[in-house]
């Protein structure tokens, strides 16, 4: 059982994720867009003393929030409206138990999906690197934050889960599109082998990752 740990009255429990090393969690008070971030040890199911260790108003949007190994990450955005709409979207990380907040990817424009959590490492999709009209599929190594692979998808291709199964990157749309290369006709789902394999297209609506 989590206890409150925002002054504020109005602050609640909005969502937490867990493993057998740590818990993390969000509180957030919907009617301010208030926001804060803590995380805790797990020891045969006994939370250690909650750290807070990040927090935002409304001119930032409800961290997503995921964990692995003995980190936990957030994906901190700005809002689509307010005073912090030019400032780069991030994934941050912590260990259990510790303060030290480290900054694993920044992104020039908003990240199409949330963190996914493949056990040791973290998929995200933000913008690429090169131009910010692209998304890139990343894979994120948990324990030391460097990037593993990542995959660039078409221009305007906006993916809305990104996962990373068998050594394959696994995305969604919610739209079909019509784009040569290999991915003509493609419906709400793909893969892409990790060097240069075939692409593969479920054509099923999804509702949750993979």
């Amino acid at each position: 059982v989590l206890d409150g740990r925002t002054a504020a009255s109005a602050a609640s429990h909005y969502d937490v994720r867990c493993n057998d090393q740590g818990i993390v969690w969000i509180e957030s008070n919907c009617y301010t867009g208030e926001w804060s971030r803590f995380q805790a040890t797990l020891s045969r199911g006994v939370a250690g003393d909650a750290k807070q260790v990040d927090s935002g108003d409304g001119d930032w949007d409800v961290p997503s929030i995921t964990v692995a190994k003995s980190r936990a990450f957030w994906q901190v955005m700005p809002s689509t409206s307010g005073n912090a709409t030019s400032e780069p979207s991030a994934l941050k990380s912590a260990a259990f138990g510790s303060s030290d907040v480290r900054v694993d990817w920044q992104s020039n424009g908003r990240m199409s999906t949330s963190p996914y959590s493949t056990g040791d490492a973290i998929c995200i999709s933000p913008r690429s690197q090169a131009s910010s009209s692209y998304s890139q599929l990343t894979l994120i190594d948990a324990e030391s934050g460097a990037m593993r692979e990542s995959l660039t998808l078409p221009a305007s291709m906006r993916p809305l889960e990104a996962a990373y199964v068998n050594g394959r990157f696994s995305f969604t749309f919610d739209s079909i599109y019509t784009y040569g290369e290999g991915l003509a006709s493609l419906a709400r789902s793909s893969r892409k082998q990790r060097t240069g394999g075939q692409w593969f297209c479920f054509d099923r609506n999804r509702y949750a990752p993979d």
